[in-house]
């Protein structure tokens, strides 16, 4: 079903989501400058089941998306990977399996990565099949996963609140922070480390996550913006254009802005819009919702 138009509506927070142990104060905000429409353009309902992540794969112009399939952290080898054609066509609804509960999706050229609770999978794309497991020492949840431009995978673990890295092939612990609780959303934009967490002073750390920057080199913490509200964050997307979009697994709604902007309503789903992917080339965010089993596919319009 092809829904309207969404009326967008701003919202408002202060610096309040910042925390008291990150030094550096948040940016003053001003009004919505430049808003995106999402207006729906297909929605897959078949053939996935628990769908947590989605990537576009520029290369062979179609899109991966990680299904849990039974629960988040059960080991019943039920997860897999789908193949969706960008015109919303299930092309292999099991493409890939063999899986647990297969969350974040990166790609670097043939290979696929994802998390898959306590191991990071590097798949080959041209063969279909896994080609190394890296085990994750004391994982319990691992979840988004994000490339460095050097090479290296970073994956947050959101149970155990940590950030591992795969470097020359080996996994590390990268980050351990009790100013990061619950990491979830990680992503790397001009060569800093956007990552979506709440901090020490939250008494529900998954609810509570807003956006940090982190500098790679020395792990220093601050605030992104205080544009985006507090909740369950779980994706972060950058947009091309200086923006984020921004998921909330729990409030099921997508938000957008900009550093210094306030953050505006722009797709509202059930509960479980989960790990987007933005292609600013197509102009086009690719939404999984989980608890529904489908998959939304919307083409932004930008003012």
């Amino acid at each position: 079903m092809l829904r309207p138009a969404l009326v967008l509506t701003a919202l408002v927070i202060g610096a309040g989501c910042a925390s008291s142990d990150d030094a550096s104060p948040a940016p003053e905000t001003t009004a919505p400058a430049s808003v995106p429409v999402l207006t729906e353009v297909w929605r897959v309902t078949d053939g996935l089941d628990r769908p947590e992540s989605v990537v576009y794969d520029a290369q062979r112009d179609v899109l991966y998306v990680s299904n849990i399939r039974g629960g988040a952290t059960e080991q019943d080898g039920n997860g897999f990977l789908s193949r969706v054609s960008v015109d919303g066509e299930m092309l292999d609804a099991e493409w890939l399996a063999g899986l647990d509960g297969p969350k974040g999706l990166a790609l670097s050229g043939d290979r696929l990565y994802v998390s898959d609770i306590d191991e990071l999978v590097e798949v080959d794309i041209v063969a279909g099949e896994i080609v190394n497991r890296y085990p994750v020492n004391g994982a319990a949840f691992l979840n988004d996963v994000a490339l460095e431009g050097s090479g290296s995978v970073y994956v947050t673990d959101t149970q155990t609140h940590r950030v591992h890295r795969l470097v020359n092939g080996q996994m590390e612990l990268w980050m351990e922070d009790e100013r990061v609780q619950s990491p979830n959303g990680i992503t790397f934009v001009d060569g800093s480390l956007l990552l979506a967490a709440a901090d020490s002073a939250s008494d529900a750390a998954r609810t509570t996550r807003y956006v940090r920057q982190v500098d790679p080199a020395t792990k220093e913490l601050s605030v992104m913006t205080a544009t985006v509200p507090e909740g369950s964050i779980d994706a972060i997307e950058v947009d091309g254009r200086g923006g984020y979009f921004v998921s909330y697994w729990a409030e099921a709604r997508v938000m957008h802005t900009s550093p210094g902007v306030e953050a505006s309503l722009v797709a509202e789903e059930t509960e479980g819009t989960a790990d987007l992917d933005y292609v600013a080339e197509q102009e086009m965010l690719y939404l999984p919702v989980m608890t529904e089993g489908q998959l939304v596919a919307y083409q932004v319009a930008w003012p």
